[in-house]
């Protein structure tokens, strides 16, 4: 694992800039580059730096790591990336969303449907909450056991802790990706993050993860 410590004002910048740059290698590789986004109010920043990196975004496609089912554009994950989407200047990438259909079961196959044709992503950003979950695995979900063996691309997710259920990718499509970035900005989520790999009674994803993606996981954070 690639550990990048900045402070924090410096670290969306810093962020974007790798995060640039591991897309551009993509497309070097791939002639494509199918980006796993995640939501939250911590990545703001950074995509808002990412936006104006020089990427060949019309090769790029956007997809989110995980979704809240709601009709609240407000708590959908997909407003902030719609944002980022419309503040790139120029050449717009394709962005696949997950509210496709409004019965959530039915979405839920459509939203696996699609991502079968994709095979797999080439970068996941994720972030983490400092109850340790990552993507919407949330440990106190009733289905957190299956989501983190499924072998589906997305998975259901109904977390005890948060509202909303949740369209999230599984625990396997997200260790399947070519790079995996980890980025949680400030020192609670440092610390957080530092506590968990040292538990043994943490049932948080991050451990696993961490283990998991070792050689492919870059970590952004900051101490302050």
């Amino acid at each position: 694992m690639e550990t990048i410590l900045k402070p924090k004002n410096e670290l969306p910048d810093v962020a974007a800039d790798l995060l640039a740059q591991t897309i551009n290698d993509s497309l070097r590789v791939h002639n494509q580059c199918v980006l796993a986004l995640s939501g939250g109010r911590s990545p703001a920043q950074m995509l808002k730096s990412l936006a104006f990196k020089n990427v060949d975004w019309q090769k790029v496609r956007i997809i989110l790591v995980d979704e809240r089912f709601t009709d609240n554009k407000i708590d959908q994950n997909q407003t902030m990336i719609r944002s980022f989407i419309q503040g790139i200047p120029g050449n717009h990438p394709f962005f696949q969303n997950l509210l496709i259909h409004p019965d959530f079961n039915q979405n839920l196959k459509m939203c696996n449907k699609f991502a079968d044709r994709l095979q797999q992503a080439n970068i996941v950003v994720l972030g983490m909450g400092l109850d340790g979950h990552t993507a919407s695995l949330f440990p106190d979900a009733d289905e957190y056991e299956s989501a983190m063996k499924s072998t589906d691309k997305y998975v259901a997710v109904h977390p005890q802790s948060a509202p909303h259920p949740r369209i999230s990718m599984s625990y396997s499509w997200i260790t399947q990706a070519d790079q995996v970035m980890l980025y949680i900005p400030g020192k609670e989520k440092h610390d957080c993050f530092n506590e968990i790999l040292t538990s043994n009674q943490s049932r948080s994803p991050i451990k696993s993860l961490t283990e998991d993606t070792h050689k492919k996981l870059t970590l952004f954070s900051s101490e302050d």
